[in-house]
């Protein structure tokens, strides 16, 4: 999985992914839980908003060789590519 993490305008703050069990379908509905492969962390897909205005969402992208979510995973890797490009100008 992926996990997004955004800022309370939207703005991508960073992203980390993690290997998890294979999941019970290739398009694991928002809610469902995938535990990961090392430690005992455990990853809800979908989209949350924290108590801080925060926003962190969890995607599958990739198990088992498979890729699914694909068209996300590129348009997150964009939007992240944006990000430093803007943190960049601005300096």
């Amino acid at each position: 999985v992926v996990v997004y993490e955004y800022d309370k305008n939207g703005k991508l703050l960073g992203s980390k992914g993690y290997e998890v069990e294979t999941p019970s379908s290739d398009h694991p509905k928002d809610g469902e839980v995938l535990r990961a492969l090392k430690g005992d962390a455990s990853f809800t897909i979908g989209t949350v908003t924290n108590s801080d205005g925060t926003v962190t969402k969890t995607v599958l992208t990739a198990y088992e060789g498979k890729y699914v979510a694909f068209a996300d995973s590129i348009r997150k890797i964009s939007d992240h590519l944006m990000g430093l490009v803007r943190y960049f100008d601005a300096q």
